[in-house]
């Protein structure tokens, strides 16, 4: 009896060690068992509500209504190889810094962001616009980012202030800004690491401080084991300006970096470029095509992380399943402002505001006019529907006011054109520009009432040179469009 009762007591000790023993190799099963599934626009709202916890994407997510920032994050967002379409997001007044995540002190790991679409609130030097984050101070990788980011003080792709870890990135992207702008990083502070990413870059500063993957470093930064394709990096002032990093602040770090030849700076080629200073080593874009200058030259992961895409002759990422590929249409991009008014039967006015193709922000009236309602007719309007004076061959003959300027050039005020567009027995409904003005007169060729009455000839303007002949546009009595040029 006394042997069987040990035998059942060293049974239930043996039961509780293996079970001990089990948490102690399992310890993350517990953990496992926390993750929040993410799956929808709408369950992107839990990471807002809980922003220490830990995510996972189960699914690809479209965006269809602009988006509210996430103001911090401390907690890990695992992609797991799904991306996130159509973030767009307008700050038009505030908040100050925007972006999917405005502060991340956490893990964000392969997500991608497709199409993205951020514009900042203001030029002013507080404000931000970034595509991932707006600061990084925990760990970004194994991500990626296509679209535009604009509008800010200072713009990035990855984060527009890093003072963590990107490792494994990439952005093929559109960023704008008034000062720092780069494609990855606008500013990489003391500390921070930017590894193993490239960029295919169309940047551009209004003012200085640009850069194809950093903007700005300070010292104790390290930017290593980085690839720039080719592209553009240009500023308003050629001043602080480079094909890795635009400035530098006493003396960030700089290890095995490359660029291609066709990364240009201010539309130029880059000389004296090396592996370990601010413009990466020069490269054939050939070479950026290649495996072994990036497995071999920079030491990149192809084992579990990246992958070459022999269609596009890029570094991928092994996660994801689709390679996306960044289109940017050169005359709209995403429309930002659509709404139409209907002024009279037929004519309608468009307003549209948008971004193009180049980033920038776009304001375009269009009149939509029915032509086939025989109260709707395009006419050439002058100045109080002035004949301009012509010599006997059509030229036209200057005759400068008091303060010296061609007088048929008019200034009108917004709404106004019908005033000093007036025709008899006609209702002026809207007006467009139809010629090409200097101080010194109409340059064009115009038409009016079937005569011409400037010609295609140029007159010589203040500095003594004939101004080349521009293209022009017209609708001939039975309704038919004329382009062309004389």
């Amino acid at each position: 009896m006394n042997i069987q009762r040990r035998s059942v007591s060293y049974f239930l000790v043996l039961i509780l060690f293996m079970s001990a023993f089990l948490n102690v190799l399992l310890p993350g099963r517990a953990a496992a068992d926390s993750v929040i599934p993410i799956s929808s626009a709408a369950d992107l709202e839990l990471i807002r509500s809980n922003p220490s916890g830990d995510f996972k994407l189960t699914a690809d997510i479209e965006l269809i209504e602009p988006f509210v920032p996430i103001p911090v994050f401390s907690g890990t967002l695992d992609g797991d190889g799904h991306v996130i379409s159509g973030l767009f997001i307008h700050a038009e007044t505030n908040p100050a810094k925007v972006a999917f995540i405005v502060e991340n002190q956490g893990i964000i790991e392969r997500l991608g962001l497709v199409d993205a679409t951020v514009i900042g609130s203001s030029a002013n030097s507080n404000h931000w616009a970034g595509g991932m984050t707006a600061t990084n101070r925990g760990t970004i990788r194994e991500c990626f980012i296509t679209g535009v980011v604009t509008g800010g003080y200072r713009s990035a792709g990855m984060s527009v202030h890093n003072h963590g870890l990107i490792k494994n990135t990439y952005a093929d992207i559109i960023v704008k800004a008034k000062v720092e702008s780069a494609a990855l990083v606008a500013v990489s502070e003391s500390g921070s690491v930017l590894e193993s990413s490239y960029a295919v870059p169309r940047v551009y500063s209004e003012a200085n401080n640009t850069g194809g993957l950093s903007a700005y470093a300070y010292t104790n930064a390290v930017i290593k084991n980085n690839a720039l394709m080719a592209g553009t990096i240009a500023n308003g002032s050629d001043s602080n300006i480079a094909r890795i990093t635009g400035r530098l602040n006493g003396t960030p770090t700089f290890l095995n970096n490359v660029a291609s030849v066709n990364a240009l700076v201010q539309g130029s080629v880059v000389s004296g470029g090396t592996a370990n200073n601010h413009q990466g080593l020069s490269v054939t874009d050939e070479a950026l095509t290649l495996l072994s200058t990036y497995q071999t030259t920079l030491g990149w992961d192809f084992q579990e992380v990246w992958e070459m895409n022999t269609e596009t002759g890029r570094p991928v990422l092994q996660y994801f399943d689709e390679i996306p590929v960044f289109e940017s249409n050169s005359i709209i991009y995403k429309v930002l402002r659509d709404e139409s008014e209907i002024l009279s039967s037929g004519v309608i006015h468009r307003q549209m505001d948008f971004i193009d193709g180049n980033g920038n922000i776009q304001k375009a009236n269009i009149i939509d006019v029915d032509l086939t309602l025989p109260q709707n007719t395009i006419i050439v309007g002058t100045a109080d529907n002035e004949i301009p004076p012509t010599d006997e061959n059509g030229n036209y003959i200057r005759v400068a006011d008091e303060e010296g300027r061609d007088r048929m050039v008019r200034t009108h005020v917004a709404g106004h054109a019908s005033t000093t567009a007036a025709v008899t027995g006609k209702t002026v409904i809207a007006g467009v520009n139809g010629e090409f003005f200097t101080r010194d007169g109409p340059e064009g060729y115009m038409i009016k009432d079937g005569s011409a009455v400037i010609n295609g000839v140029r007159v010589p303007g203040a500095d003594g040179k004939n101004y080349p002949f521009h293209g022009f546009f017209g609708i001939r009595y039975d309704g038919t469009p004329v382009i062309g040029y004389r």
